[in-house]
């Protein structure tokens, strides 16, 4: 089994943190919903998977992986697979 991640919102929806044991990665945005700009900051002994998932992260819809956001959009994905 490889690494064990943590990916959580930090403070405000722009920030988001990826870390594991040996390092963290801070990912920063200049807007919530449309950003123009991602940056981020790596701490420890990040190396080159660890800079791939945070952008990664930063690009794709994140709510899913949480139980929370999975619950809010159940009934969303539910219509949709109905409406096939």
């Amino acid at each position: 089994m490889g690494p064990q991640y943590r990916y959580a919102e930090v403070g405000n929806p722009r920030r988001h943190i990826l870390e594991r044991p040996e390092s963290r990665t801070v990912m920063d945005r200049s807007s919530a919903n449309d950003p123009q700009r991602i940056s981020g900051t790596a701490h420890g002994s990040a190396d080159s998977v660890d800079l791939s998932l945070a952008i990664l992260f930063e690009g794709v819809y994140t709510r899913n992986l949480s139980l929370r956001g999975a619950l809010i959009s159940a009934p969303g994905r539910l219509m949709d697979r109905l409406g096939d």
